[in-house]
C-alpha cells in the first residue's frame, strides 16, 4: 500500500531537489579544482601521495590520452608541482622532464638497481611559431 503523500513530504522532497540543484551548479560554475596532493600524516600511520595526469609528448606535442601517476610524498615536490599549477591557471601550460639527481658519489654498478634518485623539472610549453608571410 501506498502511504499519502503528505505537505511535508512534498516540502522536504522541494528542499532536497534544490539542494542537488544548488550544489550542481557550484561544482559546474566555479574554479574548485581536484585535491592533487594527499598530505601525509603520522598520527594515522599515513605516508601520503601525489597524483598527477601526465600527457607524453612528442616534437612538442602531447600524445593520446593522459594517464594518472601516484608519487610518493616530497614536501619539494609538493612545491614544485604546486608552483607549476599556479602558472597552469595564469595560461602558461607547463611542461615536466625527468633528470637524475647528481652527486650521488662512487661507482653506479655498487648501488642497488632502482635506488636512482630522480628530480623533476617544469618548464613553459613552448608556443607555437607562426611562419613568416
Amino acid at each position: 500500500m501506498i502511504p499519502a503523500v503528505t505537505p511535508q513530504l512534498t516540502q522536504l522532497a522541494i528542499v532536497y531537489a534544490l539542494l542537488a540543484f544548488l550544489l550542481l551548479c557550484l561544482c559546474l560554475a566555479t574554479r574548485w579544482h581536484w585535491a592533487v596532493f594527499d598530505e601525509p600524516s603520522p598520527a594515522r600511520g599515513h605516508t601520503g601521495a601525489i597524483y598527477i595526469w601526465v600527457n607524453p609528448m612528442k616534437d612538442n606535442q602531447p600524445l593520446d590520452m593522459p594517464r594518472v601517476h601516484k608519487l610518493p610524498y616530497e614536501k619539494d615536490l609538493h612545491r614544485i608541482l604546486g608552483d607549476g599549477i599556479k602558472k597552469a591557471r595564469d595560461g602558461n601550460s607547463q611542461m615536466g622532464t625527468i633528470e637524475p639527481v647528481r652527486g650521488a658519489g662512487g661507482f653506479a654498478w655498487l648501488r642497488p638497481a632502482g635506488n636512482d634518485k630522480l628530480q623533476l623539472k617544469l618548464s613553459d610549453v613552448p608556443r607555437a611559431q607562426l611562419p613568416e608571410k
